[in-house]
């Protein structure tokens, strides 16, 4: 037998053999289901959370004054979650950041380290107060931010 007609049988084997094996392979399908963990916190200014918070307007202070504003937090998520507060943005008579905001203001909040379980709501207090230097601009703006952060139950 010649060495082409060795590699042409051997060819033909390979083929016929993996034509073989093609037909010699089952299927099956595995459904799924699961559930996701989120994390979502929604601010409200009423305790049926139907009117939600887009701005906190501190109005007019004076030096040595403290403002407080309640709102609800719901967690619309499917995880118990941990609640933190920060500001930053923040902005004085137009200008980002021109000044170090904690000269003149302190910022707090009643719900520092609280948890708040799935569908569940939370009554927060937000207290802005100024100190006794005087400020050097008229207007400002600020962003509050709060964090939820998951924990375990």
């Amino acid at each position: 037998m010649s060495v082409r007609l060795k590699l042409l049988l051997a060819i033909v084997i390979a083929v016929l053999l993996g034509l073989a094996f093609a037909y010699l392979v089952s299927q099956m399908s595995i459904p799924n289901e699961g559930q996701l963990v989120t994390v979502g916190i929604e601010a409200y200014w009423d305790e049926n959370l139907t009117e939600p918070v887009e701005l906190i307007d501190w109005g007019t202070l004076t030096i040595n004054q403290s403002k407080s504003v309640a709102f609800w937090l719901h967690n619309n998520g499917t995880a118990n979650v941990s609640l933190t507060m920060s500001v930053s943005n923040w902005t004085f008579d137009g200008e980002p950041d021109a000044y170090n905001y904690t000269d003149y203001f302190n910022v707090t909040w009643s719900a520092e380290g609280g948890v708040i379980k799935p569908n569940e709501k939370l009554l927060v207090t937000v207290t802005l107060t100024t100190k006794e230097e005087v400020p050097p601009f008229s207007h400002f703006e600020f962003l509050l931010t709060i964090t939820a952060t998951e924990v375990e139950e």
